[in-house]
Order: structure tokens, then C-alpha cells, then sequence
């Protein structure tokens, strides 16, 4: 399986030490690294379809300083999908109302038939990038009904993920 690692702070938190040392796990997870991290109000997504121990960019990249109050990172272990740039974690997009929502994820979905519509349209071949797509068209279809606040996004995540979760 992937691993993950994620940071959430009120102040940003100088990431690079962090990232090196959960980078530094790839040997087991060399099918692709992510990072997504927010920089003045903008999500920065870096990633590879490569170990992440072997990449000169992530390398070079975390010989500068990145500091974030929230990044999220991944180690990919393929088991479905191809070894691709498009099925490497973090995935994005924005629902109608311009939020962008960023995924990462761990495991496999087998058993989850609302998935399977997404197949045609998404970029790369992974189960995870239809998770994320799958949520973005139910928060939209949520959302011509009534604007939902924090509130109303975080109770319909939970009752996408209990829904998802359930054989899986």
C-alpha cells in the first residue's frame, strides 16, 4: 500500500526535514511521490512517477526552504493503475463553486460501482483519481440544492466515505 503523510497548522511549519525523512520510505513505495502544500492561497502539486529516493527534481526541490500550514504528501505502491504521471497522488479539481479539492489515498476500492463512470473520463487509470472525482459531482449535485458552509461539506465527505467504505 501508499503511505501518507499530512500536516495542518494555524502557522506555517517549515516542511522540508519532514518530507525528507518520509521520502526516505520510497525504497518500499517506489511507483511515484506527491506533494501538495498551500502557498498564499494557492495549492502547489509536485509529483513524479518515479521513487521518489531516485528523483533529482524532489532532491533539488527539498534542498530549498517550503514552508506550509498545510501539505499533504504521498508514496505511491501501484496496484491499480499504470505507473503514469496522471495516477501519481495528489489528485485536484474544483467543484462549480471554484474550491479546489486535493486527494490523496491509501488502499484499493473494490466494490464501489459509482466509481466505475468515471473510467472515460478521468486522466490516468487509478481507482483513487475517481474517489475525487466521484466527490466533486456529489458535493455539485449537493450544492444546486443548497450553498453547503464547512459544515455541510465536511457531514456529506463523511457520508461519501462511510458510503465507500462499506466492503471495502
Amino acid at each position: 500500500m501508499c503511505q501518507l503523510f499530512g500536516i495542518s497548522s494555524k502557522e506555517n511549519v517549515e516542511l522540508n526535514e519532514y518530507l525528507k525523512e518520509f521520502y526516505s520510505h520510497s525504497n518500499e513505495h517506489p511507483h511515484g511521490w506527491g506533494l501538495a502544500f498551500m502557498d498564499h492561497n494557492h495549492v502547489s502539486i509536485e509529483k513524479e512517477p518515479m521513487q521518489a529516493s531516485k528523483s533529482k527534481y524532489l532532491k533539488e526541490r527539498l534542498s530549498t526552504p517550503i514552508a506550509s500550514s498545510m501539505a499533504f504528501a504521498h508514496i505511491r505502491y501501484a496496484t491499480i493503475g499504470n505507473i503514469k504521471y496522471a495516477n501519481c497522488h495528489p489528485f485536484t479539481l474544483r467543484d462549480k463553486t471554484g474550491r479546489q479539492w486535493v486527494q490523496i489515498h491509501n488502499g484499493t476500492i473494490f466494490d464501489f460501482k459509482p466509481l466505475s463512470k468515471y473510467v472515460k473520463v478521468q486522466e490516468g487509470d487509478s481507482d483513487s483519481e475517481r474517489v475525487l472525482r466521484y466527490i466533486v459531482d456529489q458535493m455539485n449535485k449537493a450544492q444546486e440544492i443548497k450553498p453547503l458552509d464547512a459544515k455541510g461539506r465536511f457531514e456529506l465527505l463523511d457520508q461519501i466515505v462511510c458510503s465507500m467504505s462499506l466492503g471495502n
